[in-house]
Order: structure tokens, then C-alpha cells, then sequence
């Protein structure tokens, strides 16, 4: 499965921080407090194994990526050959890793117009 590289503008701490104030009314020096306060309880719920649930959002859950067999490579020539000509392999390891769900609520909010009115409820499931 491969995808589409694209480059797409990210919303840097600062600007989030400015949204936040100018939603909230509160001051830039309360939200980063907030801020700071959720990454660290984001990180702490993920490393328990742990979900992180957003109601018509999506949610973030942790996952173990299993340990695969990879080559190694030899700059400018290729796959690296023992002394028997067999490439040389190893075996990386696991590694714990994050993905992301989106939420049909919001699928259906990025894309309108594509699901028919049957198929778009007012409650989010996920």
C-alpha cells in the first residue's frame, strides 16, 4: 500500500496557543500551562496502553509495531552480501507506536457531499 506524499502547513505551538486564547478568553500564559499539561497526560495515558478518545473527532491508540527482518544497505552499491553472496539481514526490533482513527463524524465533516443522507447519523460512534 503505498501514499501520496503531500506537504501539508502544520499549526505550530504558537499559533495553537493564540486559537486557544482567542476561543477561550483565556490568557497565552494559562493555555500553555493547559497545553503543557494535556501533552503530558496525552503521553502518560498512551505509555499505560491506553486510548485517547475525542468525541466527534477520533481517537489516538497505542499499538505494537512487531519486529521485521530488514537488509542492510551499502551506500551507492546496493544490499550489503556476506562472504556467501546471501544479503545481509537483521532483525529489528518492536517498537511501540501511535495510530489515529478518525471519527465518521468527522470523516463526513471533511468530506460533504460524498455520503447520502441515509448514511450520515448525528451521534458519533467511535
Amino acid at each position: 500500500m503505498s501514499h501520496t506524499p503531500c506537504k501539508v502547513e502544520s499549526l505550530t505551538k504558537s499559533e495553537l496557543l493564540h486559537k486557544m486564547s482567542q476561543k477561550t478568553g483565556f490568557t497565552l500564559r494559562n493555555c500553555n500551562i493547559a497545553y503543557n499539561a494535556l501533552v503530558e497526560i496525552f503521553a502518560d495515558t498512551i505509555e499505560e496502553g491506553r486510548a485517547i478518545v475525542f468525541q466527534k473527532f477520533g481517537r489516538i491508540e497505542p499499538y505494537v509495531k512487531p519486529p521485521r527482518k530488514l537488509y542492510k544497505l551499502v551506500q551507492n552499491e546496493g544490499l550489503e552480501k556476506d562472504a556467501a553472496g546471501r544479503p545481509v539481514s537483521y532483525i529489528f526490533p518492536a517498537v511501540n507506536m501511535v495510530k489515529f482513527h478518525m471519527s465518521n463524524f468527522f470523516k463526513w465533516r471533511l468530506n460533504p457531499g460524498i455520503y447520502s443522507n441515509e448514511e450520515i447519523y448525528t451521534d458519533d460512534t467511535d
